[in-house]
C-alpha cells in the first residue's frame, strides 16, 4: 500500500519517522521498522513489518502550467507527484535517472493529510537526458535569482558558488567532456537540447554576476574586498566553463533553439507517456 502524506512546512525527517513508526506499530504490532536502504531484490527478515519514507514533488506537466500560471493554482487540485534518483547503467561507469510519477484520489489539499496512491508511472532517463535535465535545474535556480526583486546578495552567491568555484566547477566541465567530446555516439536531439543549455547556462551566470557585482556600493570597505575577490573567481570560473566549451565545438555566442528548456525543471518532461498518462488522470 502506498500514500501521500501531506506535513507542514520546517518539520524534521526525524520528527515524521518517529510519528509514522509509532502509528504503524499501533495497527501492525511492535516488529515494525523502517527500511532506510533498500534496493530491489534484496531479501528483507521474515515476519517483520517493514515501511519505507521518501520525499516527492508536485508534478506539472507543460500544458498544465499554461493554466497553472499562479503559486495558488500550481499548489491546489493536486494529484500527481514525482519522486526521483539515480541509477546506474548497467555494463557502464554512467548514471541516469529513474522518475516515478505518483498520482493520488483524492486530489491536495483534502479533509485529511493523507491520500492513497491509485496509480504508479516510471520512466528512465539515459545519462545525457538526465545531463540534460541537471543543468536545466541548475539554470531554473539561477533564474529564480535573476528575478529576484529586490536581488538578494547571499542566495545569489551561494547559487553562483555551487556552479563556478573551483570545488563544484568540475560538474559543468565534466558533464561537457563526457558528452560533447563524442557527440556521433549521441542522439542529435539530446546533443541540441544540452548545448542550448550550456549557453542558457553562460547567459545567466552573466548577468548573476552583473547584478552581484551591482551590489558592492551597499556594503563597507571589508565586505566590499571580500566581495571583490569573489567577483574575480567567479569571472575566472565562467570562462573556465566557456573556454573549455569552445574547445568542444560549441557556438556559445549563437542563440539556443530551445530557450524553453527552463521551464521542463518545473514539469516539463518530454516523454509523451507520462503526458498522456496525467492528462487522462486529470480527466
Amino acid at each position: 500500500m502506498r500514500g501521500i502524506c501531506k506535513e507542514p512546512p520546517g518539520i524534521r525527517l526525524a520528527e515524521i519517522t518517529a510519528r509514522l513508526t509509532a502509528e504503524f506499530k499501533k495497527i501492525r504490532g511492535e516488529n515494525t521498522q523502517l527500511i532506510k536502504h533498500y534496493n530491489e531484490g534484496d531479501k528483507l527478515e521474515p515476519g517483520v513489518n517493514f515501511f519505507s519514507l521518501a520525499s516527492v514533488t508536485p508534478f506539472h506537466n507543460i500544458i498544465q502550467l499554461e493554466d497553472r500560471d499562479t503559486p495558488y493554482l500550481q499548489n491546489f487540485h493536486l494529484n500527481c507527484f514525482k519522486q526521483e534518483s539515480p541509477i546506474k547503467i548497467p555494463g557502464s561507469n554512467q548514471f541516469g535517472k529513474k522518475k516515478v510519477f505518483y498520482y493520488t484520489n483524492p486530489s491536495f489539499p483534502y479533509l485529511v493529510s493523507t491520500s492513497t496512491v491509485c496509480k504508479t508511472t516510471e520512466v528512465i532517463l539515459g545519462p545525457l537526458e538526465a545531463a540534460a535535465e541537471q543543468l536545466e535545474a541548475k539554470n531554473a535556480s539561477i533564474q529564480e535569482q535573476v528575478d529576484m526583486q529586490p536581488p538578494n546578495i547571499k542566495t545569489l552567491q551561494i547559487v553562483l558558488s555551487g556552479i563556478l568555484t573551483p570545488q563544484v566547477q568540475a560538474g559543468p566541465i565534466e558533464i561537457a567532456n563526457t558528452f560533447l567530446a563524442n557527440t556521433s555516439e549521441y542522439d542529435p536531439a539530446q546533443i541540441q537540447r544540452l548545448k542550448d543549455n550550456f549557453i542558457i547556462l553562460l547567459e545567466l551566470c552573466e548577468r548573476c554576476i552583473f547584478i552581484n557585482r551591482n551590489l558592492f556600493p551597499h556594503y563597507s570597505a571589508p565586505q566590499y574586498n571580500t566581495l571583490v575577490q569573489q567577483q574575480e573567481h567567479f569571472k575566472s570560473g565562467l570562462q573556465t566553463i566557456k573556454d573549455r566549451l569552445v574547445e568542444l565545438g560549441v557556438d556559445i555566442e549563437k542563440k539556443p533553439s530551445r530557450r524553453e528548456g527552463l521551464t521542463s525543471t518545473w514539469g516539463g518532461d518530454s516523454s509523451e507517456d507520462v503526458e498522456s498518462s496525467i492528462e487522462q488522470s486529470d480527466a
